[in-house]
């Protein structure tokens, strides 16, 4: 009787927590294999932050140049949708976390609605990149109250080993406009 009683309740509590994508502990976005080949050394990583700040340099000097009738600056796109990885937490230009490691990105239009047909997200080791897109997308959700954003992607990592990855986020909206985001994961 107390089974019947409460089984109902207890099958909706079980589909919310494990059919959430958001909160799917054990949905990989990488297998082990390509984790491995993820993961930079020391080295590439260090690289890798050096390029990004000698970019980042370069594009506050940005002159404007005309695309047609439109200005616009190699600087910054200040016309694409807006990419906000809120965890984690980013510290300077690295974001660093221990496993497993929950992504949280906003995504926000902001002159046109998005194209999430444009969504792109890779893991990139030098010339090497791996599309995890179609793998992303059951992690899309709308946003809850409170969220600044159009789209949520919220998703968990659970087999990330300690060590530094880069991920690449890519997305335009109705209009053209595109914005590219580039992640540096420190997991410890």
């Amino acid at each position: 009787m107390l089974l019947r009683k409460y089984s109902l309740p207890l099958a909706f509590i079980f589909l919310f927590f494990f059919s959430n994508p958001g909160y799917t502990e054990h949905s990989p976005l990488f297998s082990d294999n390509e984790l491995e080949q993820l993961k930079l050394t020391q080295e590439e990583w260090s690289l890798e932050l050096a390029q990004h700040q000698k970019f980042l340099s370069v594009k506050q000097d940005a002159q404007p140049y005309t695309t047609g009738d439109k200005i616009k600056f190699d600087s910054d796109n200040e016309l694409g949708p807006i990419v906000s990885i809120i965890d984690p937490t980013p510290v300077g230009d690295i974001y660093r976390s221990a496993a497993p490691v929950r992504l949280l990105v906003y995504l926000k239009s902001r002159m046109a609605p998005i194209n999430l047909d444009s969504l792109r997200v890779k893991g990139k080791r030098g010339f090497f990149s791996l599309n995890i897109t179609d793998r992303m997308m059951p992690f899309m959700r709308d946003p809850l109250d409170g969220e600044n954003a159009d789209y949520v992607i919220d998703a968990r990592i659970p087999k990330l080993s300690a060590g530094h990855y880069v991920l690449t986020l890519s997305l335009a909206d109705m209009q053209g406009n595109q914005e590219d985001h580039k992640a540096f994961l420190e997991v410890f």
